[in-house]
């Protein structure tokens, strides 16, 4: 498939995260985890967009103004990068476009099952792509499992 865009990571540096996942690692400041499997692994955490969306929505509460900040951070530094069609081509080749549009219905379709928005869109994506989910969400993997 050739050699990703420069700054991009390449498949096998990849691991998708799910809503559920990434709240809890940075509700109790685990982020450190994900900073080892990006430095000493190479393996880079990509959220969907749905993920990132229901992440800031749940960090604007009050109580979560320490998980706020550290989300803030996970995107500013890196920690945390939202899947791209454009990132897309070290994994797809050039059906880009195709491919995103590919996961969109298919989260669309987990969501209509029941699925987080977020989860749907993790999961999703790791079928289309054939990479790995961080998810904990066991009423959304059993779901999924099910389908």
């Amino acid at each position: 498939m050739g050699n990703p865009a420069p700054g991009q990571p390449s498949q096998q540096d990849w691991i998708l995260g799910d809503t559920d996942a990434i709240i809890q690692l940075l509700a109790c400041d685990k982020l450190s985890l994900l900073k080892v499997l990006r430095s000493q692994y190479g393996i880079l955490t990509v959220i969907p967009e749905p993920v990132e969306i229901e992440l800031r929505n749940l960090v604007k509460n009050r109580r979560f103004q320490d998980v706020h900040q550290r989300l803030t951070k996970a995107f500013n530094n890196g920690l945390l990068t939202i899947l791209q069609e454009a990132a897309l081509s070290p994994l797809v080749g050039v059906n880009t476009h195709e491919a995103f549009e590919r996961i969109e219905r298919l989260g669309e379709k987990f969501r209509r099952l029941g699925v987080g928005s977020g989860e749907a869109y993790a999961h999703a994506a790791g079928i289309e792509l054939s990479l790995p989910v961080l998810s904990n969400d066991g009423k959304a993997i059993n779901v999924l499992m099910a389908y």
